[in-house]
């Protein structure tokens, strides 16, 4: 009879005791529901308990992914099977920071989850202010890094960044990149830059429409449009007046959209949109896009983005313009300014009276030479900006 009694407390005990379950993430924010991945787990399970609730699986290949529900800051069990996750829950926001990197592009998106993703990088002469600028938010390596497409002011600072200011790899001072992402059209660009950002982009990939970032928190992060092509839109064919889309550098910049829990923004790169004989990028993606709160306006304010249909369909509460002081360019224009003043407020890194340019009144609602400009929510619901050390509730 003892022998029987020990025999079913071992089965018991084993009965009781879970295996690891292995999940892409262990910690997720508090700001929305988080998407996890699931690897190591046997064929044919359906659902998952997480917080005493019931969730769907789905599957993913040979493996799972589950949504999360979102919960206040604790630890919780996710339990499948016979496997089981703790998963840490913390306070998480989105912070988004357009950089001032002078007549270029270049913009840091902290995650409610904490990754961290730098778009673009500004010209070559940028790259030390840029890591400076990336110290300032505590930011020492990144997760992924985007190059929209090829000019020299958007891609010129990665190098110097990654190589650090011994401007050589490998060594005590480089940056680290987790992933690269651009417009896959960086082994046909001849230019040094190009040479430059081939040389430190490790294992870059074409961005596609499927490479939306992690959701966690709520946040989504999507591909618009690349390569001179929007998803599900297609291209603009050649004609007389008009290049092929794809043939146009500016066209062929990559579109991401951010969302967050209702709140939506959109990164323009120097996406065009008809002005100055442009292609018309902006009236192919402008059909499938609603109202966003905030616009990463195109090509520094210039006339070939920013159209007044984009902008209409758009209706941007907030616009933010990168640009540089004094540049030959005129960047940004008063007209494209007062129709994006129209229909919501305006920011500017630099001043945008440019000697030797033609003068305009930036709009009552906003602000130039903000330097870097930043984009914060907890929730999505509601964000502010700030701008030189104010700062805007929307």
């Amino acid at each position: 009879m003892n022998r029987v009694i020990v025999m079913l407390s071992l089965w018991l005990v084993g009965a009781c005791s879970r295996s690891a379950l292995l999940v892409s993430v262990s910690v997720v924010p508090d700001s929305g529901p988080s998407l996890l991945r699931l690897t190591g787990l046997p064929p044919g399970i359906v659902f998952a308990s997480y917080d005493n609730e019931r969730l769907p699986l789905r599957p993913d290949g040979l493996n799972y992914r589950v949504q999360i529900p979102a919960r206040p800051p604790g630890q919780y069990l996710l339990v499948v099977d016979n496997f089981e996750a703790e998963i840490n829950v913390v306070s998480g926001r989105l912070r988004v920071h357009v950089l001032d990197v002078g007549q270029g592009d270049a913009t840091l998106i902290e995650t409610p989850g904490g990754q961290r993703i730098l778009v673009d990088s500004g010209a070559p002469e940028a790259a030390l202010g840029l890591r400076a600028a990336l110290a300032r938010y505590n930011v020492d390596s990144l997760d992924l890094a985007v190059a929209t497409h090829m000019d020299a002011d958007h891609i010129g600072g990665f190098s110097g960044l990654v190589a650090g200011a011994d401007e050589q790899l490998e060594t005590f001072d480089d940056f680290k990149v987790d992933s690269w992402l651009d417009s896959g059209d960086a082994e046909s660009c001849t230019s040094q830059v190009c040479a430059a950002y081939r040389t430190v982009a490790v294992g870059r990939r074409q961005i596609e429409a499927s490479d939306d970032f992690d959701r966690l928190g709520g946040f989504v992060l999507r591909t618009l449009a690349r390569g001179g092509e929007v998803f599900g839109a297609g291209t603009i064919p050649a004609s007389d007046d008009h290049p092929a889309s794809t043939s146009d550098d500016n066209a062929r910049s990559v579109v991401l959209s951010l969302e967050f829990n209702g709140f939506r923004m959109l990164l323009m790169g120097d996406l065009t949109g008809g002005g100055l004989g442009s292609p018309d990028m902006e009236g192919l993606l402008a059909p499938s896009l609603d109202r966003v709160n905030v616009l990463r306006t195109g090509h520094h304010g210039s006339r070939t983005s920013s159209s007044g249909p984009f902008v209409a369909a758009t209706s941007p509460q907030v616009s933010l313009l990168s640009y540089g002081e004094d540049n030959p360019h005129c960047h940004p224009v008063g007209e494209v300014v007062e129709r994006l003043g129209n229909v919501g407020w305006v920011y500017g890194t630099n001043p945008s009276q440019q000697a030797g340019c033609p003068n305009w009144e930036w709009p009552a609602r906003g602000s130039d030479d903000c330097g870097d400009i930043t984009i914060e929510s907890a929730r999505g619901s509601q964000f502010s900006v700030r701008c030189a050390g104010r700062e805007v509730t929307f």
